[in-house]
């Protein structure tokens, strides 16, 4: 997807989960940046079951220590991801196939918490999209971006 039409479709939103071809790295970070939209870029290579998938998901995001491993601590996180001063966030998954093939219950338990936290967000004002890229979205229970 190039980057114009990436601008126009996170600036109209609604916000909300959903998937990209693993090229579009690049267009959705300068797009996400030209929005003034925080972002992160989370790497699940070699994630293959929950506990995984929660380290690399608090290592990657910054979740104090303190926090439990647990996905009370993932859907926390999420929620103070974002400042109140902030114009809303997108946070791109990278490289999940893996995981959500060998572990699909806590896959979907993940795309769950990610529809949480782009409501909640929602509720504030804020968008708070959640981009899993992908170069085949149909194994991974997530729509892609460009049917909605």
């Amino acid at each position: 997807m190039k980057k114009s039409q990436l601008l126009q479709t996170l600036a109209a939103g609604p916000a909300r989960t959903c998937c990209l071809d693993s090229t579009d790295f690049q267009a959705l970070q300068q797009a996400a940046t030209e929005l003034g939209l925080a972002f992160w870029a989370v790497d699940f290579s070699g994630v293959t079951d929950k506990a995984g998938c929660v380290d690399t998901l608090t290592n990657s995001l910054g979740v104090p220590g303190w926090f439990s491993q647990n996905w009370d601590a993932v859907h926390d996180g999420f929620i103070e991801l974002l400042e109140t001063d902030q114009q809303g966030g997108l946070l791109c998954l990278q490289n999940v196939e893996t995981f959500a093939n060998h572990d699909h219950p806590s896959w979907l338990r993940l795309l769950d918490l990610l529809a949480d936290a782009t409501e909640y967000w929602r509720e504030q004002d804020l968008p708070f999209w959640c981009v899993v890229l992908s170069s085949s979205p149909e194994s991974l229970s997530v729509a892609e971006l460009e049917n909605h």
